[in-house]
């Protein structure tokens, strides 16, 4: 009996150990499921904090973008405002917009008065075939004033490359041509005269020209050269100083000048002749053939051939002419003048 109250006191304690320890099992797991809940919550408001400041970096930004379109409004609204101020002046349209009817002064209140204003228009319209044709002649001359924008941008585009190039050789030309008035007043000079070479210039680059000026007599103005102002002799002698003159800025390996002489006095054709053989005499000159079927006595002739030409039906054969004997005939014929004589 004794071993049963001893056995019997260990089964209460027992029992009371595995209450104590299912007790202490159950704390455990309630304790393990409030950390997993806990470390769930943590999870949970890190992702919150996470996500809270990337709403606010947006909404940063958003600010910032809100506030540069707000900045960007308002300078397209004072630019704005500026043109319209300088296209509609406010002071002269002043007393229209504070007369006009009630409801447009917004701008959908004047939308709506302009789609009403068009279908009154319409309305008004008897002949639907003059108003088709009209709204195709509206579209026509909206294309063909978009073309003549167009056309002008390139019209404009072509004249700056045309003014480039111009500023290119327009210099150069200049250049030429006073050096060629400059020889030609010397050479109007040595007779006592005046002239002067222009450029005449135009918007239309064929209607470019020169203009030479000349002065004959003293006492009159320099006059362009033609065919009304001077004289058949003047002209000759006009033209043919401008041909010498042109032999200092081009290069070419001969000139052919026909009668030329032809209306000048004898003056003007001796100072004529003798420029004309100086300037073939100096180095690097081109050759002269003038053409004639006379010339003055005593001309002089440095380092000139003269060739005839003799044409006719009593003249005899190339191959038979004999120039010795041509000269000795003439001799002979001279001499028996001189003794009749």
């Amino acid at each position: 009996r004794a071993m049963d109250s001893q056995r019997l006191a260990y089964l209460v304690k027992l029992e009371e150990i595995y209450h104590d320890w299912v007790k202490s099992a159950y704390n455990r797991d309630v304790v393990s499921l409030q950390k997993c809940r806990a470390k769930t919550l943590q999870e949970h408001c890190a992702y919150a904090v996470s996500n809270l400041a990337d709403r606010q970096r947006a909404l940063e930004n958003a600010l910032i973008q809100a506030k540069r379109c707000r900045d960007e409004t308002r300078q397209t609204f004072g630019r704005r405002k500026r043109e319209a101020q300088r296209n509609v002046p406010w002071e002269e349209y002043k007393d229209q917009f504070e007369t006009c009817d009630p409801g447009t002064d917004t701008v959908d209140g004047i939308d709506r008065a302009i789609a009403n204003k068009t279908i009154r228009a319409q309305e008004v319209v008897v002949n639907k075939v003059a108003y088709e044709q009209f709204k195709e002649r509206e579209i026509q001359i909206e294309k063909l004033s978009q073309r003549l924008e167009s056309s002008k941008d390139k019209h404009s585009e072509q004249k700056g490359e045309i003014e480039h190039l111009k500023s290119i050789w327009l210099p150069k030309l200049e250049e030429v041509i006073a050096t060629i008035s400059k020889v030609y007043s010397e050479s109007f000079e040595k007779m006592k005269c005046k002239s002067e070479i222009r450029l005449r210039q135009h918007e239309d680059f064929d209607k470019f020209a020169l203009e030479i000026l000349v002065q004959f007599r003293d006492g009159v103005a320099l006059k362009a050269l033609s065919g009304t102002a001077q004289s058949g002799g003047e002209r000759s002698v006009a033209t043919m100083l401008f041909l010498l003159c042109l032999q200092e800025v081009t290069k070419c390996p001969f000139r052919v000048v026909d009668e030329i002489n032809q209306g000048m006095d004898p003056s003007n054709e001796r100072m004529i002749f003798s420029q004309v053989v100086t300037s073939s005499n100096k180095q690097h000159s081109p050759q002269y053939f003038l053409i004639t079927p006379k010339l003055l006595p005593s001309l002089n002739y440095q380092n000139v051939n003269i060739l005839l030409v003799y044409n006719g039906p009593w003249q005899i054969p190339q191959n038979d002419w004999n120039f010795e004997r041509f000269l000795q005939s003439n001799q002979a014929r001279s001499q028996r003048s001189q003794r009749r004589a």
